[in-house]
């Protein structure tokens, strides 16, 4: 008996209220569909269903899921607590599976039946799901909140931007940040210079002192008031915008807020798995949760090649007789493909007073690959490589990035650990 005879497979499109699923056999023939309830007693009538024909066949049930971290999560780990085979099905492999067929049509049986049939064709090479603690999941779900709130402050920050035009002509030199912690304060305390036409420099030096945390005296408030003169004969004056610009200064200090809890339930995150990608330069806070959540469990790839080909890093060959020729993977995760690319920039750069390049090794095995012949590109790709094996191995090993500078040939050696 072959070895895919020995299953039966249990196709899930998942939504939000219910999932469907299609049970097949391997030979395409679909036994039986079933709509259930997105929570446990809908969980419990599929695998029920499914135990009768695992029965009836002599067979073991495997089941492929389009989304695991999602509408599907509580799906998948009851499954996986009751010791249930879970599969991983990527949904462009399914979208890729339902194209094939000639007559277009679309319902969540059919969907479930494409995924099925993935799971059938790729059962050997599908990732296995396998119970965790939620902690990339965590992080995941997090910076899915963060990038929204970053997105929403920038935007917020744009209508600040045209608001504050109007009743400050030279608002972009008044600070050097519109949405600093003193500008904000100065904004919404003064959304327009008639706020300001019996103030002192010595009370706004003091409003600045105290807002700025010292930083700034009454030179500063001197400075401010100047430039508000200069412009004084042309500046308007309107309550409505001013309501505006206050309502838009509450709004970013709310997500600045939110953002800054996010950024500590993030580092108690990283902690908890114990491991120090930011002792690398180059990788903070952020860039670390970002490879995490892209990555995950660093356990479900068995080197680095693996990873390198997931990120899309990893060249693709195109063989034809005696020819051969790599090409750049455009294909794999992208989202961790940019993440590695941007990393890569910054380890090439050198410091612009100093000259001193952020990591010498790098910096120079960049310039080696240019100097053999390769595009900067090419070269860019060659440094991201090498970082995917470094990320790899402080993930793998949970040790940090260390830079031994030696003296021979003005070289470096790195350490992992």
């Amino acid at each position: 008996m072959h070895k895919k005879q020995m299953y039966l497979y249990v196709g899930v499109d998942t939504h939000r209220l219910t999932h469907t699923a299609v049970i097949m056999n391997c030979w395409h023939e679909i036994i039986k569909s079933i709509t259930i309830k997105n929570k446990p007693s809908g969980f419990s009538e599929l695998m029920d269903l499914v135990r009768t024909y695992e029965i009836v066949y002599s067979v073991t049930a495997v089941y492929g899921l389009e989304d695991t971290n999602g509408v599907g999560r509580a799906l998948c780990h009851f499954l996986i607590n009751n010791n249930k085979i879970v599969k991983f099905v990527n949904s462009s492999l399914s979208s890729q599976e339902a194209k094939k067929n000639t007559t277009v049509h679309k319902t969540d049986e059919y969907d479930a039946f494409c995924v099925a049939k993935v799971l059938l064709d790729e059962l050997d090479k599908l990732e296995d799901v396998t119970k965790d603690n939620g902690i990339y999941y965590k992080i995941s779900q997090l910076m899915t909140r963060r990038n929204k709130l970053v997105d929403q402050r920038t935007s917020v920050i744009n209508q600040l931007h045209i608001q504050l035009s109007f009743h400050y002509y030279s608002y972009n030199k008044l600070f050097s940040g519109i949405a600093n912690k003193t500008a904000l304060a100065f904004w919404y305390a003064y959304p327009s210079s008639k706020y300001l036409k019996d103030v002192s420099i010595e009370e706004l030096g003091q409003f600045l002192k105290k807002e700025s945390h010292n930083y700034f005296t009454n030179s500063k408030a001197k400075s401010l008031l100047d430039i508000i003169n200069e412009d004084k004969d042309i500046l308007s004056h309107d309550d409505t915008r001013c309501f505006l610009i206050k309502s838009y200064v509450e709004d970013i200090r709310y997500k600045q807020k939110e953002i800054s809890l996010i950024d500590e339930l993030l580092q108690e995150c990283i902690n908890e798995l114990g491991v120090n990608l930011q002792s690398f330069n180059g990788i903070d806070l952020i860039t670390s949760a970002q490879l995490l959540s892209e990555i995950g469990d660093i356990n479900r790839f068995k080197n680095s090649a693996k990873l390198a080909r997931y990120s899309g890093i990893a060249p693709v060959t195109y063989s034809s007789g005696k020819t051969e020729k790599n090409f750049r993977n455009q294909r794999g995760n992208r989202k961790l493909n940019s993440i590695f690319f941007y990393i890569a920039l910054r380890q090439i750069s050198a410091n612009r007073n100093t000259g001193t390049p952020r990591n010498p090794i790098l910096y120079e095995y960049y310039h080696r690959k240019v100097s053999e012949g390769k595009t900067k590109s090419q070269a860019l790709v060659c440094v991201s490589r090498r970082l995917v094996n470094i990320v790899f191995n402080m993930l793998k090993y949970k040790k940090e990035y260390t830079i031994k500078p030696i003296n021979t040939r003005n070289n470096a050696t790195e350490k992992c650990g």
